[in-house]
């Protein structure tokens, strides 16, 4: 029975339950306690709120593309956003978290969410490529709105938190605001990328699999 249930997982599968696996593993032993010693008891139930989301945008994503045959690749960019983004909360120095640093005057959360703007923005190009979408000039228009969107729900959940939990450490209106530009930008590189080289084909696996 387990070696059948283990053949029917996709790649996708795969690494939906190793990254559920680590991020609860860093809930346990290190996210919730440096959570709450950097933030006290206060704020305890914005640390599950997030970790609930989390978990079920990770477990609603992995359904809906389960069956799409992704490139290694393309797993190593999301896990190292990822990890990123965990980083931020984990690390510490000068007693301060990585996400509390500036690095060229420009604070490490913005680096994330260009990065992961970036890579949403892969993610969805590779998506459309893989499904044969022809949408011609509409194509960049819709990748730049897709992931532009997905950043504004992310900010639109930190809003209800920042309204309904006490001592929540979300941010005011510019860190929203900045929040949004940096995953314009981090869009912006990606299309810039793809009209420049005229070479970033994302669909490489997806042709090859069907030549043979």
């Amino acid at each position: 029975m387990p070696a059948r249930i283990f053949n029917k997982l996709t790649s996708v599968d795969i690494f939906t339950i190793f990254n559920i696996f680590i991020f609860l593993a860093m809930l346990y032993f290190v996210y919730y306690e440096r959570f709450i010693n950097y933030f006290g008891q206060a704020r305890k139930a914005e640390f599950f709120i997030y970790a609930v989301l989390t978990v079920i945008i990770i477990c609603s994503v992995s359904m809906q593309f389960r069956n799409i045959k992704c490139p290694v690749w393309l797993f190593i960019m999301i896990e190292a956003g990822l990890l990123f983004h965990f980083a931020g909360g984990i690390v510490h120095y000068d007693s301060k978290r990585l996400y509390d640093h500036y690095f060229f005057n420009i604070r490490y959360d913005k680096f994330v969410h260009f990065y992961n703007a970036f890579t949403a923005a892969v993610c969805i190009s590779f998506i459309f490529s893989y499904m044969k979408l022809k949408l011609g000039t509409l194509r960049n228009i819709i990748i730049f709105f897709t992931v532009l969107g997905l950043g504004a729900m992310i900010e639109i959940f930190e809003y209800a938190v920042a309204k309904n939990i006490t001592d929540n450490g979300v941010g005011l209106y510019n860190n929203n605001m900045q929040d949004l530009i940096s995953n314009a930008a981090g869009i912006s590189f990606f299309l810039i990328i793809s009209a420049v080289s005229g070479k970033f084909k994302l669909n490489s696996l997806h042709t090859a699999v069907h030549e043979k």
